[in-house]
């Protein structure tokens, strides 16, 4: 320890021992550390310590945790959307003048959602059947077939591109 180091230290103790103004010896304890070396620490030190204090962080979430996180969020501002014209639906609902014309009308906005869903169904029908036509046929399976063995391999070929300058080393000491 330096002679300024010690200096300092011994007159931090003296004015707590003394029972000084805490400001003062505030001052004399921020001198100490002041005089302290700055020692670079080692990259992950901090991590070392914290996962042998068991308090390591934890893992990353997985990439379906991170999905459904999304469509959740996706969901809600969806919903934040939706939501004025929903109110003014209840709202105009319960001041309907009689439950008779409440249930009719919502049993004829059920029976529309289903119509319109069945003309949804039969637009994804028709695609799937034109789909399934398609590959039916062997030139259309051989060429997709083919595509796919093509695109594999140039992925695999600017994934081997990509990893070559990669290094193992995170960051330097300083």
């Amino acid at each position: 320890m330096s002679r300024r180091l010690q200096r300092a230290f011994d007159k931090w103790l003296d004015l707590e021992q003394r029972g000084q103004p805490p400001v003062e010896a505030d001052e004399a304890l921020r001198q100490v550390f002041l005089g302290l070396p700055q020692i670079p620490l080692p990259v992950g030190f901090a991590d070392r310590v914290l996962a042998r204090l068991g308090l390591a962080a934890p893992a990353p979430p997985s990439f379906a945790l991170r999905v459904a996180v999304g469509l959740c969020l996706s969901l809600t501002g969806l919903s934040v959307v939706l939501l004025p014209g929903t109110l003014k639906s209840v709202t105009d609902l319960l001041m309907a003048v009689s439950w008779i014309e409440v249930g009719t009308s919502a049993l004829v906005g059920f029976v529309q959602r289903v119509a319109e869903g069945f003309a949804v169904w039969r637009v994804v029908s028709d695609v799937g059947e034109i789909l399934a036509t398609a590959f039916d046929t062997r030139i259309v399976l051989v060429a997709l077939s083919l595509s796919v063995l093509l695109s594999a391999g140039a992925f695999r070929m600017l994934y081997g591109l990509m990893i070559q300058g990669r290094s193992s080393r995170y960051a330097g000491s300083t």
